[in-house]
């Protein structure tokens, strides 16, 4: 329901829908509208995407709606979210393959799709990395030009996070959320 719910809100006002479980490294405010980011070499995610309120954007967002329509399955997560949103780039951009579409922006329209290390530079199995001490450096050196790190609470929702660890995930709290990091108390 929330891809559904997201994906409404783009078609009506536009703007850039971000996911709760997303420390911001770098502002996306002068990045030009229109765009997600690859989740893997198959599938693009929808836990980043900035359409804009008219013209292209909007008409992607209601290429996104009639997917949904056409398409929707309440037993499979995957179909609804990044699926949705996948199978639209793919008919955009005309070509299945992933890398195409990351390297050809004119192929997509204006559409552009960052490569995984924009925004999901940590693979969704690897989620411990931002948790564990052990992972840190290489962590920081995997995340180093991303824009944000997404933190995959669906899978990391139960680890607890002690302020002051040496993990990837509270250094980047401290710094680029320092007021939420602070406040948080002996857990963030």
């Amino acid at each position: 329901m929330s891809d559904l719910l997201r994906m409404l809100t783009l078609f009506r006002f536009g703007g850039i829908y971000l996911d709760m479980d997303v420390v911001l490294l770098r502002s996306l405010e002068q990045v030009p509208f229109n765009y997600a980011g690859a989740e893997s070499d198959t599938h693009v995610a929808i836990g980043v995407v900035s359409l804009s309120p008219t013209g292209f954007g909007h008409e992607f967002a209601a290429s996104c709606l009639r997917d949904f329509q056409l398409n929707f399955d309440g037993s499979d997560w995957g179909n609804n979210g990044p699926g949705v949103i996948t199978r639209v780039a793919q008919r955009i951009c005309d070509t299945k393959n992933i890398t195409m579409m990351l390297e050809d922006r004119k192929r997509c329209h204006g559409f552009k799709v960052f490569d995984r290390k924009a925004f999901y530079a940590i693979k969704s199995n690897d989620w411990r990395h931002f948790f564990e001490p052990e992972f840190l450096e290489e962590t920081l050196e995997l995340t180093r030009d991303s824009y944000l790190l997404h933190v995959w609470n669906r899978k990391s929702h139960q680890m607890p996070m002690k302020v002051g660890s040496g993990s990837a995930y509270a250094r980047y709290a401290r710094l680029h959320c320092p007021r939420a990091y602070k406040a948080a108390g002996e857990y963030f």
